[in-house]
């Protein structure tokens, strides 16, 4: 039998979310959770994730669906890149680009490769790579990726945060 999608007013009669915190806490007392108890649990990429009527969700959808009424159809993102902070303050609807966009670099500088004995900025927005150049230094190479990142992608950029960058 296929579970119809959790609403808001099941979730809501279940949970209690605060949006200053982003926590989730059980409303009702069931085998095994106790009321009050903090829902969910963390998994390795960071994410929270919370056990309702038997199904999985991530923590930062149940709040868009408790604050908002309806799941997002889109992505939700983390402004701060952090995706166990789950406050309110701290979610948007973002498309898959925007989501894209304000992720953290694995390693180094966001969007700095060495190349040939320097380094190499690159960006893609809508579809198009750009080429930022050849520098001497990751530092110089992470300052002009921070310029096209703010020009580029606005509030989703993710840059190095270098103090030398002017916006």
């Amino acid at each position: 039998m296929i579970q119809p999608s959790l609403n808001q007013s099941d979730l809501k009669s279940l949970m209690d979310y605060d949006p200053e915190t982003g926590s989730f806490t059980q409303k009702t007392k069931r085998p095994g959770v106790k009321q009050g108890a903090i829902a969910g649990s963390l998994m390795l990429n960071g994410y929270i994730q919370i056990r309702v009527l038997g199904r999985k969700y991530l923590a930062h959808r149940l709040a868009f669906l408790y604050m908002m009424g309806e799941m997002p159809s889109e992505c939700v993102d983390h402004i701060d890149g952090n995706p166990s902070n789950n406050t309110w303050s701290n979610l948007r609807l973002a498309s898959h680009a925007q989501n894209m966009r304000n992720r953290k670099a694995v390693s180094g500088y966001k969007g700095v490769s060495a190349h040939r004995g320097n380094f190499r900025a690159v960006i893609t927005a809508k579809g198009v790579r750009y080429n930022l150049g050849s520098f001497l230094t990751a530092d110089l190479a992470a300052q002009a990726y921070d310029r096209a990142a703010i020009k580029l992608h606005g509030s989703f950029a993710r840059v190095n945060k270098l103090s030398e960058v002017a916006a």
